[in-house]
């Protein structure tokens, strides 16, 4: 669990922002991805695939990627694949074809077997604003993808353990986001470093966490 989140818990357990599914999807992840489509059922089979699981809301920085995603478009072939819903998908998808992503962009909507595309995705990117909880992030590791994020508040510098397993980048800078995602591209990490720290937030692990950093905030208020 995000420090800062705990420590806002000491205010308010109500407020932490946790996701029902978080504690134990590290669990269930394993689960879906037995029933994984293969590779060649992928959205886009043959090139680089970008993916981005989203409500789809300003929050999450979409404008942001899109941008990012054009400017990648500019030196090597690659596709935005996005899953989510939300009153936001005509905006998203008139900001990707103003940016010209034409058939390098696909909105499917919801999918019931997220992991799957995350186990086969060249990168997962977090682009939002500020997360109450990066469970998505913590998810896409525990399924060995490459991923790139914004360093946003609260949890993603946590999560990467402050870019070393995935970059960080500005909220809102497209140009740096996209050199990011290019790096993980060129030089994709080891997957199995990666599934081994999406393991790190299992429950016993972030309910210790969750414990110690609200401890740490009640010792010094009364300090």
């Amino acid at each position: 669990m995000s420090s800062g989140l705990a420590e806002s818990g000491a205010e308010s357990l109500e407020q932490l922002g946790v996701q029902p599914d978080w504690g134990p999807e590290v669990g269930f992840v394993a689960r879906f991805l037995r029933s994984a489509p293969g590779r060649q059922n992928s959205q886009f089979s043959d090139l680089s695939e970008i993916l981005l699981i989203v409500r789809l809301v300003p929050q999450k920085g979409f404008q942001t990627l899109i941008d990012a995603v054009a400017l990648l478009q500019r030196e090597r072939p690659v596709r935005l694949l996005v899953l989510g819903e939300g009153k936001y998908r005509a905006a998203l998808e008139s900001r990707a074809a103003k940016a010209g992503l034409g058939a390098d962009f696909s909105l499917p909507g919801f999918a019931e077997n997220p992991f799957a595309y995350m186990a086969r995705a060249s990168v997962f990117v977090l682009s939002s604003a500020y997360e109450g909880l990066p469970g998505v992030l913590i998810q896409a590791l525990a399924c060995g993808c490459p991923v790139a994020s914004t360093d946003c508040p609260n949890g993603p510098s946590e999560s990467l353990e402050a870019g070393r397993f995935g970059p960080l980048v500005p909220v809102g800078d497209a140009p740096a986001l996209a050199g990011a995602i290019a790096g993980v591209l060129d030089a994709p990490p080891d997957r199995e470093g990666l599934r081994a720290q999406g393991r790190s937030f299992d429950v016993a692990t972030s309910t210790d966490r969750w414990i110690e950093a609200i401890e740490r905030t009640i010792e010094a208020r009364a300090a």
